[in-house]
């Protein structure tokens, strides 16, 4: 008789790579609350990620601006992280760019047959040969 399928908490928790990289991931979630505790309120939704390695803690904002406000209050959020028991020699700061949304309804723009005909006529005409090899180049996108 067949054994009865496991659950897939199961298969997780007893796989030794799936179980290490669980492992990880939750050391990594209670860091990064601990992180987001010690910062103020309107830092801590933006804060994404929260990584440890050796003694150097790095953190991963959502803008270049947090980012800047993060880096401000890195020394006293060192201070604090110790007094909770973690050794930080130093803490980077790093912006996490999500990849470009496009709004509904906007489509890629592309490049006309015949403006790619131009472009290429005009390249023929350049003498700096490195405008030409980007002006031949751009020219092949068009459609």
């Amino acid at each position: 008789m067949p054994s009865a399928p496991k659950s897939l908490a199961s298969i997780i928790n007893n796989s030794g790579s799936t179980a290490a990289l669980v492992a990880q991931t939750r050391r990594q979630a209670t860091l990064l609350e601990l992180v987001q505790r010690e910062l103020e309120t309107t830092l801590q939704a933006h804060l994404q990620v929260a990584l440890l390695r050796d003694r150097l803690l790095i953190l991963y904002t959502d803008s270049s601006a947090w980012a800047s406000r993060l880096r401000f209050v890195s020394r006293t959020l060192r201070g604090r992280l110790s007094e909770r028991g973690y050794q930080i020699d130093k803490i980077t700061v790093r912006v996490s760019l999500k990849p470009a949304e496009r709004a509904p309804g906007q489509h890629r723009r592309s490049l006309s047959r015949e403006n790619g005909r131009l472009l290429d006529r005009t390249a023929d005409g350049i003498d700096d040969p490195d405008l030409r090899r980007a002006l031949k180049r751009l020219s092949r996108h068009s459609q």
